[in-house]
């Protein structure tokens, strides 16, 4: 039997994995925050090293803010979009 608490947690993972799915789509702004259910989330990247790239999913209307590590360059991966050596959050 599932516990309101795992059902919650759930729901947090779906929205999360939901973030990941669009911004493989290419979807990379006005994306729902998780947090305040507002369409405030940016999809922005890091590249701190030649083989290293992290995606950023930053919400300007609240302090969420997601982390993933890839394992090659995003395919939305851009120079416009690179935050490397600039703070993430907005």
């Amino acid at each position: 039997m599932k516990t309101e608490n795992s059902h919650s947690r759930n729901q947090m993972l779906e929205k999360r994995l939901d973030l990941l799915r669009r911004e493989v789509a290419g979807q990379l702004v006005d994306l729902p925050c998780p947090d305040c259910g507002q369409n405030r989330i940016a999809v922005w990247y890091t590249h701190p090293a030649p083989a290293d790239f992290r995606t950023w999913f930053v919400c300007d209307n609240c302090r969420f803010e997601m982390r993933a590590q890839n394992t090659d360059q995003p395919q939305h991966y851009s120079l416009d979009r690179d935050r490397t050596g600039h703070p993430v959050a907005t």
